[in-house]
């Protein structure tokens, strides 16, 4: 079973789920990083990607987030949990302000994302996070 089930069934409900990645609307994430640190998860991270219309995934693997970078071991499981939460939020907060998101998925994605501009939509409607957390073994 993966840990993301672990999560509340609120935040399941508004996940998609492709292949065996959870992702969320951006504006889900620190609840997402929340719930995973009441439910004894790890947070490890993700990336931005917009998922199209027809099914289809552009992923902006540059915007990230990865707690398990350059991380001293944690002494506990607990104390673990609430590192990368709070590392998680710190870094994805940086990221607003760092990165303009569509302009970097129109910048990456133009064949996909131009003609939605094109039609009225707004990609930033087609945002998502992928999120992987993790349970102690």
């Amino acid at each position: 079973m993966e840990p993301e089930t672990r999560l509340s069934a609120t935040l399941l409900d508004r996940a998609s789920v492709k292949g065996r990645e959870y992702s969320w609307p951006l504006e889900d994430i620190p609840n997402v990083i929340e719930d995973a640190r009441k439910a004894r998860l790890a947070s490890i991270g993700g990336q931005l990607q917009f998922h199209l219309p027809d099914g289809g995934i552009c992923e902006c693997y540059w915007i990230e987030v990865d707690t398990m970078r350059g991380q001293k071991t944690p002494s506990n499981w607990d104390e673990q949990v609430e590192f990368t939460a709070a590392e998680a939020l710190r870094q994805f907060a940086r990221i607003g302000s760092q990165f303009d998101i569509v302009a970097e998925g129109i910048a990456a994605f133009p064949n996909h994302l131009l003609p939605l501009l094109g039609s009225g939509e707004d990609p930033r409607g087609l945002a998502r996070f992928v999120w992987y957390v993790e349970a102690p073994t």
